[in-house]
């Protein structure tokens, strides 16, 4: 007996299968930003959809066959950072500034959209949304749910302690508009204003009571 939904499937068709561990970082079209753990051939046509610019991977080992084709056939730029390596790591440290930055920079909007190939690390991610603004017990969870049963508490421990302020923001960083300050100078500035702000509502209610003590 024939398939009956066989016969309404277009010749021809591809099955569209996403790579292991795909989701979306930032969704903010027409400049999204994806991730996922590895890529295979039967990703081929998945990935098509996706108008990708760049293919960033952030692993020790070099890229695959099947993600070097398929860069190669969609000419998409393929960039292999291998930031994730052990003999590079550092206490509590699996991630260093100059890395961070190296790696927004590749982030810039002329490259987008693009795909960060991490092998389930996910801490590069972290850093993002400490950026983004997220919560730490929101960045925890997420973290944790790429990691599956292989987390790390040293790279947790990292992305609750990394002082995002010291990370130098390149210019085309758009998608991080969004959702905090620009760049430091932007923070530095709003920090600055405060400093020497008029006084806040808080402070004009209290004022009455310092000038009564100062008269007694």
């Amino acid at each position: 007996m024939s398939n009956p939904t066989a016969s309404r499937r277009p010749p021809n068709a591809a099955l569209l299968v996403p790579p292991e561990l795909f989701s979306i970082v930032t969704d903010a079209a027409p400049y999204p930003i994806y991730r996922c753990s590895s890529v295979s051939p039967e990703n081929r046509p998945f990935l098509k959809t996706l108008n990708l610019k760049t293919i960033v991977s952030l692993t020790a080992e070099k890229p695959s066959k099947p993600l070097r084709a398929i860069s190669e056939e969609q000419g998409i730029k393929l960039v292999h950072l291998g930031l994730w390596h052990p003999s590079t790591w550092e206490a509590y440290q699996p991630l260093s500034k100059s890395a961070v930055e190296k790696s927004l920079r590749l982030l810039t909007t002329d490259n987008l959209p693009a795909l960060l190939v991490d092998g389930g690390h996910g801490t590069f991610v972290g850093v993002l949304r400490k950026l983004m603004g997220w919560n730490h017990t929101s960045i925890i969870l997420e973290y944790r749910s790429f990691a599956g049963n292989h987390p790390r508490y040293g790279n947790e421990e990292f992305i609750e302690m990394v002082d995002t302020s010291r990370i130098n923001i390149p210019e085309g960083i758009d998608f991080l508009t969004w959702y905090g300050p620009r760049s430091n100078d932007e923070d530095k500035a709003k920090g600055k204003e405060k400093e020497v702000g008029t006084e806040t509502e808080k402070d004009k209610e209290t004022a009455p009571n310092r000038t009564e003590v100062a008269s007694n």
